[in-house]
């Protein structure tokens, strides 16, 4: 089946005009206006989520699905387009039964220009051609508009949920724009009504009693972000000196032919630390090392 973003490409039908318009719409609507002129905070927090719903629509066109007898309708217009004017002339009464048993817009049109000239010309096979796209290209557009409509209602219902819980914990969550734009991300969870006005009175309860507000600042998330510092692990690096080559005398070098042909220095008498392999051993579980004392 054809999908709704072909049938635009094919009829070159422009479909960022109409998310636009949608999209300014939807923000010009009186409960948006209200919205923002109780809640001004919260309008940034609203419009930042302009571009995910732009995406959202076009992937909602994109993935749209033509009606049966649209896409029977313009496979056969791209047919006759191939046909020259002798050819459609003998396919002619076979196009005309098809608009009309498939109830096309242009069924009507497209009889009365056939009846109303005796001879069929190039250019009237032209003209015929020409309105058939036009009448493809305005059914187009209206099954854009149907379900962008659609979109618009399901959005709007949605936004409206959201302005009411919004509008519920803004007085007590939204002291600046950063923490309106977290409120307005939360309230796309999905809160139940006791959830909200349990928040909504604990944080009345809090703003009449200023110690324990500020207890309850002192034990919850703190408000900026502090770097946890992790522990530093102790890399080995082999000490030695330049000039000499000589290891200093208390590492001890051992070779282990069951693992790594690597060095191992000791650092004390039971561990013994490798170098290539990051591992260590006790002395007694491999009593087949051969033992060099010297860095060689």
């Amino acid at each position: 089946m054809l999908t709704l973003d072909t049938l635009n490409t094919m009829l070159a039908v422009s479909e960022e005009g109409m998310v636009e318009e949608m999209i300014l719409a939807l923000l010009a609507s009186p409960q948006l206006v209200i919205f923002f002129e109780k809640f001004p905070r919260l309008k940034n927090a609203v419009t930042a989520d302009l571009p995910r719903w732009r995406e959202a629509l076009r992937s909602r066109l994109k993935d749209a699905r033509v009606p049966p007898e649209l896409t029977e309708e313009v496979m056969c217009y791209q047919q006759s387009q191939l046909l020259s004017t002798p050819q459609f002339i003998v396919q002619l009464p076979q196009i005309l039964a098809l608009l009309h048993r498939l109830h096309s817009p242009y069924a009507a049109q497209a009889k009365q220009l056939t009846e109303s000239n005796s001879t069929f010309t190039p250019a009237l096979h032209t003209l015929f051609l020409q309105r058939w796209r036009l009448s493809l290209v305005v059914q187009a557009t209206t099954l854009n508009q149907q379900l962008l409509e659609e979109e618009r209602e399901q959005l709007l219902s949605d936004v409206q949920e959201r302005m009411t819980l919004s509008g519920q914990l803004e007085p007590t969550l939204a002291e600046n724009d950063n923490a309106a734009g977290r409120l307005w991300d939360m309230s796309a969870g999905q809160l139940k009504r006791g959830d909200y006005q349990l928040i909504v009175k604990y944080g009345e309860f809090l703003a009449a009693q200023p110690e324990l507000m500020q207890l309850a600042e002192q034990l919850g998330r703190s408000r900026e972000a502090k770097s946890v510092p992790r522990k530093k692990t102790r890399r080995w690096k082999p000490w030695y000196r330049k000039k000499t080559r000589r290891w200093k005398p208390f590492v001890h070098w051992y070779a282990n032919p069951l693992r790594c042909r690597s060095r191992l220095t000791v650092f004390s008498k039971a561990m013994i630390f490798c170098a290539c392999c990051r591992q260590s051993w006790r002395r007694s579980a491999s009593p087949s090392w051969n033992m060099n004392s010297t860095a060689g």
